[in-house]
C-alpha cells in the first residue's frame, strides 16, 4: 500500500510538471507570436514612416522643381521684355532739320537742311539734306517751304529719285509777300533708300535763326 501511494504521488508530480510544461510551452508560443507580431507591427510602420518620407521629400523635390520652372519661366520672360526693349529703341529713328537763313536754289536741286534739331538713329545727312533709311518700315517725312517776294517755289519730297509730293508757296503777289507751302508723305521704305526734299521749280527760300523752311521724318 505504501509503494502504491508513493508511486501516486510519484505520477501525480510527474503529471503536474507535464502540465505545467505544456502550460510554460504555450506560454511560450504565445509570447514568441506575440513578439513576431510586434516585429511585423514595428516593420510595416517603418515602411508606412519611409513611405511618408519619400513621399514629403518626392513632394518638396516636385515643389521646388515646380518654383524653378517658374523661375526660368520669369527669367525668360524678362530676357524676351528686355531685348525687344534693345531692338526697339534701336529701331528708333526721327529727325528735324531746318535753314537758319534765306537761301537762293536751283529748279531740279536738292535743298540741304544744315541746322539739326534732332537725328535720332543718325539717318539723316545734313551736308547733303539727304536722308537714309537706317532700317525698313513705315517711316512719314514733313516739309515746310517758305517763300517770299515774287518767286514761286514748289519743293517735293522725294523717295529714291521719284516725287510723291509736293508744295507750293505762291510768289504771285508781290515782292514783299511771304508764303508757306507744306505737306507730308507716309512711305514704306527699305534700309538704304534715300529721301530729300528737291527743288522742282523757283529759286529761293525764307527762314530765320530759328528755323521756318524745315524737313522731317520718323519711323512709325
Amino acid at each position: 500500500m505504501f509503494r502504491e501511494a508513493v508511486f501516486g504521488l510519484i505520477l501525480a508530480f510527474l503529471v503536474t510538471c507535464i502540465i505545467l510544461q505544456e502550460k510554460r510551452f504555450e506560454e511560450l508560443d504565445s509570447a514568441h507570436s506575440h513578439l513576431w507580431n510586434r516585429i511585423e507591427e514595428l516593420t510595416q510602420a517603418n515602411q508606412n514612416l519611409s513611405n511618408i518620407v519619400h513621399e514629403r521629400k518626392f513632394k518638396e523635390l516636385e515643389l521646388s522643381h515646380t518654383h524653378l520652372l517658374e523661375t526660368v519661366a520669369n527669367l525668360t520672360l524678362a530676357n524676351t521684355n528686355l531685348s525687344k526693349i534693345v531692338q526697339d529703341s534701336s529701331k528708333k529713328v526721327a529727325f528735324t532739320a531746318g535753314t537758319s537763313g534765306a537761301g537762293n536754289i536751283g529748279t531740279g536741286s536738292t535743298i540741304a537742311f544744315p541746322v539739326v534739331i534732332n537725328n535720332e538713329g543718325g539717318g539723316y545727312n545734313p551736308g547733303t539734306g539727304v536722308f537714309t533709311a537706317p532700317t525698313s518700315g513705315q517711316y512719314v517725312f514733313f516739309v515746310s517751304a517758305q517763300g517770299y517776294g515774287s518767286n514761286t517755289l514748289y519743293v517735293s519730297i522725294v523717295h529714291n529719285g521719284g516725287a510723291k509730293v509736293m508744295t507750293m508757296s505762291d510768289g504771285g503777289r508781290g515782292k514783299d509777300f511771304y508764303d508757306s507751302g507744306t505737306n507730308l508723305a507716309a512711305l514704306n521704305l527699305q534700309q538704304g533708300d534715300t529721301v530729300l526734299a528737291k527743288c522742282q521749280s523757283g529759286s529761293s527760300y525764307y527762314s530765320e535763326g530759328i528755323p521756318i523752311t524745315t524737313f522731317s521724318g520718323f519711323l512709325i
